[in-house]
């Protein structure tokens, strides 16, 4: 489990068949798994370097092409992934908006969280983005975990984007599960109330 070598012959295998690596499923199965095994085993994967390209080569290839979606679930583990292991790649990225922005009435709250962490990860901002998620997630407030809250609020603030009603509805939620948050969760969601300059009497007092 904590030795990614054992993964040495599919990671082969996989390079060795990358022309065939063309599926959005199998595109963002291949990139999420990858980014878990090396967060979970603090590693990298033998010829992990090797198969990040190719993943990065094979989605900008084929998100370019008008007939291909990517479905939200893959959309938010791609970007997820790249994101994880702190691989920025504006072509990508910038693709994948399209993508996103194409299905974002798909997208559950844990792929809007996601979605949203990631582009601050790396530092992409996309204000289109940005503004199609915060109304997402106003509509679906009610599905965020702890968590995805955290996360939402930490990315708006990494990035310096302001968004007043996203940050509003989120603290009247919050203020709800206070007595859930952990400590890591709470000190983020302050730090970008903090950040952003947003007032939350009710999240603070």
């Amino acid at each position: 489990q904590n030795n990614p070598g054992i993964l040495k012959p599919l990671v082969k295998q996989t390079l060795d068949f990358s022309k065939e690596l063309r599926s959005p499923q199998s595109l963002a199965v291949m990139a999420h798994a990858l980014a878990k095994i090396s967060f979970r085993t603090r590693k990298s994967i033998n010829d992990s370097g090797k198969l990040w390209e190719l993943l990065e080569e094979n989605i900008v290839e084929v998100a370019k092409t008008e007939e291909t979606i990517f479905d939200s679930r893959n959309c938010a583990n791609i970007l997820w992934a790249f994101a994880k292991v702190n691989r920025k790649s504006n072509q990508l990225f910038r693709l994948m908006e399209n993508q996103v922005l194409f299905r974002i009435d798909n997208f559950n709250a844990q792929d809007l969280a996601n979605t949203v962490w990631a582009y601050a990860r790396v530092g992409h901002l996309s204000p289109k983005l940005f503004d199609a998620i915060s109304h997402k997630a106003i509509e679906k407030l009610d599905a965020f975990n702890l968590q995805a809250i955290a996360n939402t609020v930490w990315a708006y603030a990494a990035v310096g984007y302001s968004s007043p009603k996203l940050f509003e509805a989120i603290s009247h939620k919050a203020t709800e599960k206070l007595h859930s948050f952990n400590s890591q969760a709470m000190a983020n969601t302050v730090w970008a109330y903090a950040r952003v300059g947003h007032p939350s009497p009710k999240l603070f007092d």
